[in-house]
């Protein structure tokens, strides 16, 4: 270092006590962003101690007036330290919580000192096997803020021929159960064979199926209820083959008056009742003389 070089990070905050040890990485910037403060980084010296880094110079100055817990008080004369504000109890660890609350502990409100760090605030070697939190909670501790299991560690392929065993097992239940489900699902539609669709097995298609049906659209039953057209007005009688009957009304008309209206014509007596079985033998010849 430089003599006129300063030795202070102007971009970092030191953060040192008792409560540091109980908290892993993501439960100190929880802290920090609690305060409304947003480092970039943390750096850890040891169990007790670490290092806050900022993006700036100016992100670094606001953050440590509002983790300071009373802007009052001026530095140690002895390591420059003011007194940082608590942990919130939220943010505590769950074990520590119950502790607390049970009586057991005082949890973590320990105080918490706090000052600008030195470019000489560097973690020592061999500080991960010495650290007193990784031999409690494990190497993996204190990678996430949800608490929970670590993930499992990737192996290299080729070191430990059971695990690989293991491996293809799981990963053929998992084919299993895939081609299961679908078998379960229902087979889709077949595709439209368009034209043979529509074709009988002797091989009349649809409409030569059904030409006899346009013909003859209605059923005998149909015929016999629905009701028959008007008679037509002519001069020929009351009586008229079937024919007639079903043909169209004949829309002549009588005589016209002098100032070309129609004259209304006077009402022809009703035509007498035909029996159902008379129906049937005229409504068969009707159909025969049309096949």
């Amino acid at each position: 270092m430089d003599d006129g070089e300063s030795p202070i990070r102007e971009n970092a905050i030191l953060l040192h006590g008792a409560p540091v040890s109980h908290l892993p990485t993501s439960n100190i910037f929880a802290y920090a962003t609690h305060f409304d403060a947003h480092p970039m980084g943390l750096e850890w010296i040891d169990d007790t101690t670490c290092v806050l880094v900022f993006e700036s110079k100016a992100d670094a100055r606001a953050a440590f007036r509002t983790l300071q817990k009373s802007l009052a008080e001026e530095p140690s004369r002895v390591d420059s330290t003011v007194t940082a504000k608590p942990i919130p109890v939220a943010i505590w660890p769950a074990e520590d919580r119950i502790n607390a609350t049970l009586g057991k502990s005082e949890g973590l409100k320990g105080i918490l000192r706090m000052r600008w760090a030195l470019k000489d605030d560097v973690k020592k070697r061999g500080a991960k096997k010495e650290s007193e939190f990784y031999k409690k909670y494990g190497q993996d501790a204190g990678k996430t803020f949800e608490e929970g299991p670590p993930p499992p560690k990737r192996r290299r392929p080729g070191n430990d021929p059971a695990a690989e065993a293991e491996e293809r097992a799981q990963l053929d239940d998992e084919l299993d159960r895939f081609l299961a489900e679908d078998e379960d699902a229902p087979p889709p539609s077949p595709p439209s064979k368009m034209r043979s669709d529509h074709m009988e097995k002797d091989g009349r298609t649809l409409l030569e199926r059904t030409s006899r049906i346009r013909a003859h659209p209605d059923s005998l039953a149909s015929r016999l209820t629905a009701e028959l057209p008007r008679r037509a007005r002519s001069g020929g009688g009351g009586k008229r083959d079937l024919e007639d009957r079903f043909s169209e009304p004949d829309m002549r008309h009588g005589r016209g008056s002098r100032d070309g209206r129609e004259r209304t014509r006077e009402r022809r007596p009703p035509r007498p009742k035909t029996t159902q079985e008379e129906l049937d033998a005229e409504l068969d010849a009707f159909l025969n003389a049309k096949d």
